[in-house]
């Protein structure tokens, strides 16, 4: 019975992840604007023409790396989980950046697609948070 709970949620973290993944990349798509966090990878993707994906797993690995002193003794397995996290992470958002093609969407459709993103990331958020599995390296 336990066993099966870890499953279901790790299978509910998983989707999460999916979604979460989708909606940061939408995001970068419509082109108004990222949010802070994803705004340093993705002005380095613009202007250096790199991917996406491995600049978000850099800054995510970098998160992780930052809080080993800062949590000292208090970093656990669920907090080692991260690294495994940071890289499924970024190498999501490089599968939907190089498979989400929206070529010159309008106005509108851009403003659209920004409320899908914002509603995919809000809901990928709230599923991988409360799986209470291995917490976000951005947050």
């Amino acid at each position: 019975m336990k066993q099966a709970r870890w499953i279901w949620r790790g299978g509910l973290y998983c989707a999460g992840l999916l979604v979460l993944t989708c909606g940061i990349t939408l995001n970068t798509k419509t082109l108004l604007g990222v949010s802070p966090i994803l705004s340093i990878p993705n002005c380095l993707s613009v202007l250096c023409g790199w991917d996406l994906g491995p600049l978000v797993t850099l800054l995510y690995l970098t998160f992780v790396l930052v809080q080993l002193p800062l949590k000292g003794r208090r970093f656990g397995l669920l907090d080692l989980l991260q690294f495994p996290v940071s890289i499924l992470s970024g190498r999501l958002v490089g599968l939907y950046d190089a498979n989400l093609n929206i070529p010159h969407p309008s106005p509108v459709l851009r403003v659209g697609l920004l409320a899908l993103a914002i509603l995919l990331t809000g809901a990928g958020i709230c599923l991988t948070v409360n799986m209470e599995l291995a917490p976000n390296p951005a947050d």
